[in-house]
């Protein structure tokens, strides 16, 4: 009984022993891009694709001269044209890209 728990103990330390020499391995040999990349694919990272958007804005032109700009619609998370905006917001978009 007692060669069986020191048999147990010794397979449990060398397991132990073993995967942690595999991880610093691994670790001197993977690429930091890729490291990274993988630890933005692991982790839930808010605020990652989340955009400014508007959900009050005019397209028309009142004056050839007025200023056009580029924004995100609310509805929808997509681009517009507009002349006029304002109730500033936020959307979630799913564009797939992986920031590091």
């Amino acid at each position: 009984m007692k060669k069986t728990i020191i048999l147990s103990i010794a397979l449990v330390c060398f397991a132990l022993g073993t995967s942690i020499l595999i991880n610093s391995e691994a670790k001197k040999h993977i690429n930091p891009l890729a490291f990274a990349n993988i630890e933005a694919l692991t982790d839930d990272e808010p605020g990652l694709n989340v955009i400014t958007c508007y959900s009050t804005f005019r397209i028309t032109s009142n004056d050839p001269n007025e200023s056009v700009w580029a924004l995100t619609d609310c509805n929808g998370c997509d681009e517009v044209d507009a002349f006029e905006f304002r109730d500033q917001g936020t959307c979630t978009k799913n564009t797939g890209a992986i920031f590091v």
